[in-house]
C-alpha cells in the first residue's frame, strides 16, 4: 500500500494546563455530536486533549485539522490511517478502503461506514480544527459526511473544534447535539488563578487578582501572553502589568529574528526541533517552539511512532508563512526543498513532500517521491497538476512520472486532448533513459509505467517489451522483499498493468505470468484486493481463450468482501465482469451476461476494454434474438471508438465479431470481402472458411480452414476451426471428415465447457452431424452434442448454406448488366457507355461466362435469381476499363 503520513495521535495536554471538570463533563454528555466553537487561544485543543486522555468508554481517533485538507478524500484518508494506526482494523481492510477512495473519492462516506462497522468498540472521532470555506467546499463536504455517519452508525460519536459556525450545527435533532461557545470556554476567576499559579507560582496574590479581574484574561491565550510578559518585565506587582503585556507582545512581533523564525518554520505543515534548527540556524529552536506553544501559537504533538512534533495554528501558519514569502521570496525554494526531504524521509508523508518538492522546483526529487506516492486519488492528482501548471513544459518532459500525470490530465480534457501524446511519449522515452541509475525495484516500476504509456499511444512492440521487462524484474526480486514498503503497492499495480499490456499485445502466456506473479506478490504483502484483481486477470484470460470451466473455477476464488467497493464495479473489476459474461454465454445465460456487462455502463465511454465489453454484449443480444439491434450497436460504437492508436489485437477482435454478425444476419458475402482485407487471427480465418464453404465450396474454404487448424492456439480457436471444417465436410460429402471433426467439437465442449460457438451450426447440419456420429457408433459423443445443441438454438438459417453461390462481378460488368436489362442493342449500350461496340462484345462475353449463360434472356433470368440487378453499390468493384 502507498505509505501515507505518520499522522499524530491525540496531542499531550500542554504543560501547565489545568483540568476544567465542568467542560469535560459537558463533553461526556449523551449527545453524539459535540461542537466546541470559539476563537483561537480559548483552549479548545487543550480541552480536547484532556478529554481524550481520560476517555475510557470509547476508542478515540484524533484528526488534526491543521493543515486544512485539500479535499474531502484527503481528510478521510487521514481518518482511515488513524483508525489503522490505533489497531482498530487490519492491513487488508486499510488497503481495500484506501484503494476504494483513490479510485473514487466520492465513495469516502461508504468507505468510512464499512470501516466503522468493522470496529468492535464505539469510536469517538475528534476533529481539532474545522475551517469552513477553506479549500473550496472540502470542509462542508466533510461536515455532511460526518452527519451521515452519525445517522447511520449508532456506535459512532464526534467532537469537533472550530472557530466559526459550520454545517454540523444543522444536524437533525434526533442525533443529539451540544455546542460549547466562547462564553462556555471563558476562564472563571478561580481558573485564571489556577493557571497563573501553575504557570507562574512566584506571582504575587495581588498580581493574580489583578489579572483575574480583567476581561482580557478570560482566554487562555491572552492570559499566557500576560504571564509571559510579567515574567520578563520584573514589574510583578505593578498596576500597569496588562498594559506592559500588550507592549511586550507588540515588541515581539517587531523582532525580525523571531519573525523570521516563525515565518520559515510555518512553511512546513508540521516539524520537529531538528528541522526547525536546519531551516533557521537557531540552536535554541526547541526552546523557541516551546515558548510559542506557551504563547498559544501552536502546540506539541506526538506521532504514533512516538516522535515529538510541533504544529502551528492555522491562522498563525497562514499569516506567518505569507508574511515570510512576501519579505524573502528568494529563500522559499531552498526552504521548501529541505522541508520536502524531511517530510519524505522522516514523516513518510509522500503527498506533502511531493507538493513541497514541486514548490521548490526540485523536479528530480519530486519524481522520486511521486514514484512512491502512487496511486493518487483524483483530488490529490488535481493538486499535483495545479502545481505542475506553474512549471515550464520543457522541464516536465524530462521527468517521466510528472509527464505521465500531466499527460493524463490533458488527455481527460477535450480542450487539451491533443497535447497529451507529447507528454506520454516523453514519459516513455525518459523512463527508459533514466532506468539505468535506479534500483531494481524502481526500474521495474518505471518499466511498468512505460508499458502503460505505450499502450495508451497504441505502440504494441514497445508496450510488450516494457511489460516483459517489468515482469522479469519483479520475478527476479520475488524472494527479496522491497527495501521500501512504499513501492510495494505501485509495483503490484504495474504488475497488473503489465499483464493487461501482454494481453493486448496478443501474448496470453506472458499475461498469465504477470497475473500469476501478482497472486504470489499479493499473498506475500497481504494485498487481498490486489489478489482479487490478479484472479480476475487469470479468469479473463481463460474465458477469452475458451477455457470456460477453468475460468469459472478461478472466478469462484475471488472473495467479494476483499474488493474495494469501487473496484468491483469499476475498471479494476472489469476483467472479472467480462470473464463472467463469457462464462454465462456458455451456460447459456445471455441475459445474465448482459447484466454483468451493464454494471460497467458508467465507465464504458472511458474504459480501455470497450471492445471486449462490446463484443460480449452484441453476442449476448444476438443469442437473445436481437441480431439487427446487435449489429447496429456494434457498427455505431466501433465507428465512434476506433482510432489510429487502437491496438492491432483489438482491431482483429473487432473484425472477428463483425464477421460473426455478418454470418448470423445473413450477410455471408461480406465475411469474405471484409476478412480478406485484414490481418486475420486463426479464429477469423475459421469464420472466413465457413463463409467460403457456402459461397465457393472447398476450393476457397480448404486453405483457410487448414490455416485456422494449424495456427489454433487455444480452445476457442480449435472449436471454431472444427465447426468450420465440419461445415465444409458436410458440403463436400466427406462422411469420414464429418465424423472426425464432429468428435473434435464434442471433445472441446466436454473438456472446456465452451459451448456458445455452437449457435453457428445450422439446424440441418446438426441433424447430419448427429447422424454421422451415431452411424459410427459414437453414441456418447452424439449425446454430448445433442444436449449442447438443445441448449443453444442455431443462429444461422439453413438457407445460408443452401443458397447458390453468386459470382463476383466487376464494376464495369455490373454496369453492362444493368444496361442489358434496358436494351438488347449492343450499339445502344456502346453509345450509352461511351465505348466501342467491340468493347461491349468483349464485356458481354466475360459477363455471360461468369453467369454460365449464352444469351441475353438467360443472363437476365440468372441475374434476377441471384439478386444481381439491385441498385448499384458505388463503394465496391473495379474502375471501368474501356
Amino acid at each position: 500500500m502507498t505509505s501515507r503520513a505518520s499522522f499524530p495521535t491525540a496531542p499531550q495536554p500542554p504543560s501547565g494546563s489545568i483540568v476544567r471538570p465542568r467542560l469535560l463533563a459537558a463533553l461526556d454528555g449523551p449527545e453524539r455530536l459535540c461542537i466546541v466553537r470559539a476563537a483561537g487561544g480559548t483552549g479548545k485543543t487543550t480541552l480536547l486533549t484532556q478529554w481524550a486522555e481520560h476517555a475510557h468508554e470509547a476508542v478515540v481517533v484524533w484528526i488534526d485539522g491543521d493543515p486544512a485538507p485539500t479535499s474531502r478524500a484527503s481528510f478521510w484518508l487521514r481518518a482511515l490511517t488513524q483508525v489503522h494506526a490505533r489497531g482498530l482494523v487490519d492491513d487488508a481492510t486499510l488497503y481495500r478502503e484506501v484503494a476504494a477512495i483513490a479510485d473514487a473519492p466520492g465513495d469516502v462516506e461508504s468507505a468510512m461506514r464499512r470501516t466503522l462497522d468493522d470496529v468492535a468498540a464505539p469510536v469517538t472521532l475528534i476533529v481539532d480544527g474545522v475551517h469552513p470555506g477553506a479549500h473550496g467546499d472540502a470542509w462542508d463536504e466533510v461536515a455532511h459526511d460526518l452527519l451521515r455517519l452519525l445517522r447511520d452508525v449508532p456506535s459512532f460519536r464526534c467532537i469537533v473544534a472550530t472557530s466559526q459556525p459550520t454545517a454540523l450545527e444543522h444536524a437533525e435533532p434526533s442525533l443529539g447535539r451540544r455546542v460549547l461557545t466562547e462564553a462556555d470556554l471563558a476562564l472563571t476567576d478561580d481558573e485564571v488563578r489556577a493557571v497563573a499559579e501553575t504557570a507562574s507560582p512566584w506571582l504575587s496574590t495581588g498580581a493574580r487578582d489583578l489579572i483575574a479581574g480583567n476581561d482580557a484574561s478570560r482566554h487562555v491565550g491572552s492570559l499566557r501572553y500576560s504571564l509571559d510578559a510579567v515574567a520578563r518585565s520584573g514589574e510583578r506587582e505593578s498596576d500597569d502589568v496588562l498594559a506592559h503585556a500588550h507592549r511586550e507582545l507588540i515588541d515581539r512581533l517587531g523582532d525580525s529574528k523571531l519573525r523570521d523564525f516563525v515565518g520559515a518554520t510555518a512553511l512546513s505543515p508540521v516539524l520537529d526541533a531538528d528541522l526547525a534548527r536546519e531551516l533557521t540556524g537557531r540552536d535554541d529552536a526547541s526552546e523557541l517552539l516551546t515558548r510559542l506553544e506557551s504563547a498559544g501559537a501552536g502546540h506539541w504533538i506526538e506521532s504514533h511512532t512516538g516522535a515529538r512534533l510541533f504544529r502551528y495554528g492555522t491562522h498563525v501558519r497562514a499569516q506567518a508563512g505569507g508574511d515570510f514569502a512576501a519579505r524573502k521570496p528568494h529563500a522559499l525554494r531552498d526552504l521548501h526543498a529541505r522541508i520536502a526531504q524531511w517530510l519524505f524521509h522522516e514523516l513518510k508523508d509522500d503527498m506533502a513532500a511531493l507538493e513541497h518538492a514541486l514548490e521548490a522546483r526540485d523536479l528530480e526529487f519530486a519524481g522520486h517521491v511521486a514514484l512512491r506516492a502512487l496511486p493518487l486519488n483524483r483530488d490529490e492528482g488535481s493538486r499535483v497538476v495545479e502545481l505542475l501548471r506553474r512549471i515550464p513544459a520543457v522541464q516536465i518532459h524530462r521527468h517521466p512520472l510528472l509527464a505521465l500525470w500531466y499527460g493524463l490530465v490533458l488527455n481527460a480534457d477535450p480542450a487539451t486532448h491533443s497535447r497529451a501524446p507529447e507528454f506520454f511519449a516523453s514519459a516513455g522515452v525518459m523512463a527508459r533513459l533514466q532506468s539505468r541509475s535506479l534500483s531494481p525495484w524502481e526500474r521495474a516500476v518505471h518499466r511498468g509505467l512505460e508499458s502503460v504509456v505505450w499502450r495508451m499511444l497504441g505502440q504494441p512492440r514497445r508496450m510488450i517489451d516494457a511489460a516483459r521487462r517489468c515482469i522479469d524484474l519483479l520475478e527476479e526480486m520475488e524472494a527479496a522483499p522491497s527495501p521500501e514498503d512504499r513501492l510495494a503497492d505501485i509495483a503490484s499495480t504495474l504488475l497488473y498493468q503489465s499483464g493487461v499490456s501482454a494481453f493486448y499485445a496478443d501474448e496470453p502466456d506472458t499475461a498469465r505470468r504477470a497475473f500469476s506473479a501478482l497472486v504470489e506478490f499479493s499473498d506475500r504483502h497481504d494485498f487481498r484486493h490486489r489478489r482479487n484483481a490478479a484472479l480476475s486477470g487469470l479468469a479473463f484470460l481463460d474465458a477469452m481463450a475458451g477455457r470456460v470451466t477453468s475460468a469459472r473455477r478461478t472466478l469462484e476464488r475471488i472473495v467479494d468482501a476483499d474488493w474495494p467497493h469501487t473496484w468491483r464495479d469499476g475498471y479494476m473489476g472489469a476483467l472479472a465482469r467480462i470473464a463472467r459474461a463469457w462464462v454465462l454465454l456458455s451456460e447459456p445465460d445471455p441475459q445474465g451476461a448482459l447484466d454483468e456487462l451493464t454494471v460497467l455502463d458508467p465507465h464504458f465511454d472511458t474504459i480501455e476494454h470497450w471492445e471486449l465489453i462490446l463484443i460480449a454484449r452484441v453476442l449476448a443480444e444476438s443469442m437473445l434474438g436481437r441480431r439487427r439491434e446487435a449489429a447496429y450497436r456494434f457498427e455505431r460504437v466501433r465507428a465512434a471508438r476506433t482510432k489510429r492508436s487502437t491496438l492491432p489485437s483489438s482491431l482483429d477482435r473487432l473484425a472477428t465479431a463483425e464477421a460473426l454478425l455478418d454470418l448470423v444476419t445473413g450477410h455471408i458475402a461480406d465475411v469474405r470481402r471484409r476478412g480478406n482485407n485484414r490481418r486475420s487471427s486463426p479464429l477469423l480465418r475459421a469464420v472466413e472458411g465457413m463463409a467460403e464453404s457456402a459461397l465457393a465450396g472447398s476450393a476457397g474454404a480448404t486453405p483457410l480452414i487448414a490455416r485456422a487448424e494449424r495456427d489454433a492456439r487455444d480452445p476457442v480457436d480449435e472449436l471454431f476451426a472444427a465447426i468450420s471444417a465440419t461445415t465444409l465436410a458436410l458440403r463436400t460429402g466427406g462422411l469420414r471428415d464429418t465424423h472426425r471433426t464432429a468428435a473434435r467439437i464434442a471433445g472441446i465442449v466436454s473438456e472446456h465447457g465452451l459451448r456458445w460457438p455452437l449457435v453457428l451450426v445450422s439446424p440441418s447440419d446438426r441433424e447430419r452431424i448427429l447422424a454421422a456420429l451415431e452411424g459410427a457408433a459414437e453414441f456418447g459423443t452424439a449425446e454430448v452434442l445433442r444436449d449442447a445443441f438443445a441448449a443453444f438454438p442455431a443462429q444461422i438459417d439453413d438457407s445460408v448454406w443452401g443458397a447458390e453461390a453468386a459470382p463476383v462481378l466487376s464494376r464495369r460488368e455490373t454496369v453492362v448488366l444493368h444496361a442489358l436489362a434496358e436494351t438488347g442493342s449492343r450499339a445502344e449500350i456502346a453509345e450509352r457507355l461511351f465505348v466501342s461496340v467491340n468493347t461491349v462484345k468483349a464485356q458481354l462475353r466475360s459477363l455471360y461466362a461468369k453467369l454460365g449463360v449464352s444469351s441475353r434472356e438467360e443472363a437476365l433470368a440468372r441475374a434476377i435469381a441471384l439478386d444481381l440487378l439491385s441498385p448499384e453499390d458505388d463503394s465496391d468493384g473495379e474502375e471501368a476499363v474501356s
